[in-house]
């Protein structure tokens, strides 16, 4: 019965997020689990690293399968390719054991993980909103500054990382 009151209470967080909060909790999932890898690797204990490395997996895969090219253009294209290094190096993981590969899967996440940290809850909707009323010139949809009658709007990066998902 406790058991059960606990998982509606963390199936409640987690429905009750923003997709920008969402995505910051894959990431530290991500680099929870990834710690979790080095220390078994550490200590020799090959098949708790590889059940580490398998949940850091299904959350890169998740972060990669919810990219969305036809909105995101460059910005999706360019996480498709740093999730796909990422996943190449948990599967060199997997074959050599040598933490080198999560320090290096660190060297990609930690940095975005700090980007979706300063997108405020909200961002990509109201990115999606604006996005039919500005684009760029190459016809990529993107949120824009306010600026002055006549004026170019200007892309804002957090909105755009936030329209790649």
């Amino acid at each position: 019965m406790v058991h059960q009151g606990i998982r509606h209470y963390q199936q409640t967080t987690i429905c009750s997020q923003s997709p920008e909060q969402l995505i910051v909790m894959l990431y530290e999932g991500a680099l929870r689990f990834l710690e979790s890898a080095r220390a078994a690797a550490l200590n020799g204990d090959l098949p708790e690293m590889g059940r580490q490395v398998g949940r850091a997996q299904r959350i890169v895969l998740e972060l990669q399968c919810s990219l969305d090219h036809a909105v995101g253009g460059e910005m999706a294209g360019n996480l498709e390719a740093l999730y796909g290094f990422v996943l190449q190096e948990l599967t060199a993981l997997r074959l050599d054991a040598q933490t080198l590969h999560i320090d290096n899967c660190r060297r990609v996440l930690r940095p975005l993980l700090t980007a979706w940290r300063t997108i405020p809850p909200g961002t990509g909707e109201t990115a999606r909103r604006n996005a039919g009323r500005s684009t760029t010139g190459a016809g990529m949809d993107v949120a824009s500054k306010p600026g002055t009658p006549g004026q170019e709007s200007i892309p804002d990066p957090l909105a755009e990382l936030s329209l790649a998902v």
